[in-house]
């Protein structure tokens, strides 16, 4: 099968994922592509699972996290923010210990607070990842380690957050912007918009720009959300 074709069956089952459940075919194509010698097919599967509601998504994902490419490995992390499972806790945690990609590192952590939130984690986790702070070196996930903690009720790593942007990476200014649109609610959504503001007037990189817009139009959405969910 071509790449083309490959491609297309996958974003097929990609649109399906946004309005109905997976079928057994669709997790059979997922498994056999997951295989696929293309970075971008095996990358794309674990983008598509994270729709996934059965564990024969997750066991792909799971499967995905061993990838020789980070970029799958990251993906595959990513996704697993669906599960449900303490194994599957677990083995984020090893992960974002030991992988050798700090990307991969920072989305495994994200999946962490996601899952610990299920399964009453909560607390273990805070301890996990303060001390993980005391050995992670790199600040794409730094930054995603005080995201998670803010939301896990750690409010004081709010600054040690926005600190970073003032990092010399625009990739890492731009996860920061992000990551403020992950914690923002209706206490802090004014502070949040108003810190992005002032940044955008010295901003340098036009994609973290573009990011501060949109992320500032999603918060400021929030409002409309709690209307109509009033009515």
């Amino acid at each position: 099968m071509k790449f083309r074709e490959k491609e297309k069956i996958l974003r097929q089952i990609e649109e399906k994922s946004y309005e109905e459940e997976l079928d057994e075919n669709d997790y059979s194509i997922l498994n056999k592509l997951s295989y696929d010698k293309e970075v971008f097919i095996r990358d794309l599967v674990a983008v598509i699972l994270v729709e996934s509601s059965d564990e024969k998504g997750e066991e792909i994902l799971l499967r995905l996290t061993n990838d020789k490419e980070w970029l799958v490995r990251a993906d595959a992390c990513d996704s697993l923010c669906i599960s449900e499972s303490v194994t599957t806790y677990n083995l984020l945690k090893k992960i974002a210990k030991k992988d050798t990609s700090g990307y991969v590192r920072g989305y495994a952590i994200l999946s962490l607070g996601d899952i610990a939130d299920k399964i009453n984690k909560e607390d273990e986790l805070l301890e996990y990842l303060e001390d993980r702070l005391k050995h992670e070196k790199v600040q794409f996930t730094k930054i995603d380690i005080y995201a998670v903690l803010y939301n896990l009720g750690r409010k004081e790593y709010f600054d040690n957050l926005v600190s970073m942007l003032n990092s010399k990476k625009y990739q890492n200014r731009n996860s920061v912007v992000n990551s403020l649109n992950d914690i923002a609610n209706e206490d802090n959504k004014d502070m949040i918009i108003n810190l992005l503001l002032e940044h955008k007037k010295k901003e340098t990189a036009m994609s973290v720009v573009y990011t501060i817009n949109d992320v500032i139009k999603e918060i400021e959405e929030m409002d409309d959300d709690d209307e109509e969910s009033d009515e």
